[in-house]
């Protein structure tokens, strides 16, 4: 049904990154980096001062993240901020 201003009403889903293909490229990421740093989801918990939880279900999309979380699993990972950013932008390049 149309809304005011004749536009129909986009459905949530559409409108959450987290369903978006540019989510799993940041999700993907952001496990690829644990991993080459040699780290366990429970070590970069510990490093985080989270439970594993926290970096399993980020794994797994149950959990979104933000730009504080992400700059802190760079940190505990070894990477820049502005190098995770830099992989990112190549890998979603024309998505």
């Amino acid at each position: 049904m149309p809304r005011k201003g004749g536009k129909p009403k986009r459905s949530a889903k559409r409108r959450l990154s987290i369903y978006r293909p540019e989510y799993d490229v940041l999700v993907s990421l952001l496990k690829e980096i644990r991993e080459d740093a040699g780290l366990s989801q429970q070590e970069l918990a510990r490093r985080l001062k989270v439970q594993q939880t926290f970096v399993s279900k980020t794994e797994v999309k149950d959990r979104r993240v933000d730009l504080v979380e992400i700059a802190d699993i760079c940190a505990a990972c070894g990477i820049s901020l502005r190098e995770f950013v830099r992989r990112y932008v190549e890998r979603t390049h024309g998505m």
